[in-house]
């Protein structure tokens, strides 16, 4: 989700990015009339701003989420293989031959109480 959210916060302009990022990911996010100070600008203009940058970042963000989702997706059947061959291999009795084989040579198993 983090990358997701500032790949969207990134195609924001500087000034709606300066914004949001300061109010809403601010360790001490500061109030509309700090960040007017901050600006030297308007109080309207920066909760204008703000509000053009909460419509802006929901829009970008529901552009980006089928890639994202896609690559997730990706992922987690990637996983869900890999779970399946583990879990067929264990019930063949090939659990350290499919270990060492995928991802260290070396494991060492232990079985019942040591």
């Amino acid at each position: 989700m983090r990358g997701w959210m500032w790949q969207a916060t990134n195609e924001l302009s500087p000034l709606l990015r300066m914004t949001v990022t300061l109010r809403h990911f601010s360790p001490h996010p500061p109030s509309c009339d700090q960040l007017a100070v901050l600006s030297g600008g308007p109080i309207g203009t920066v909760r204008s701003c703000h509000k053009e940058a909460g419509r802006k970042l929901g829009e970008a963000m529901a552009g980006t989420a089928d890639s994202v989702r896609a690559d997730v997706l990706a992922s987690s059947r990637g996983s869900a293989r890999d779970t399946e061959e583990t879990l067929a291999a264990a019930e063949q009795g090939r659990f350290a031959e499919l270990t060492a084989e995928c991802w260290t040579p070396d494991v060492v198993y232990c079985a019942g109480q040591q």
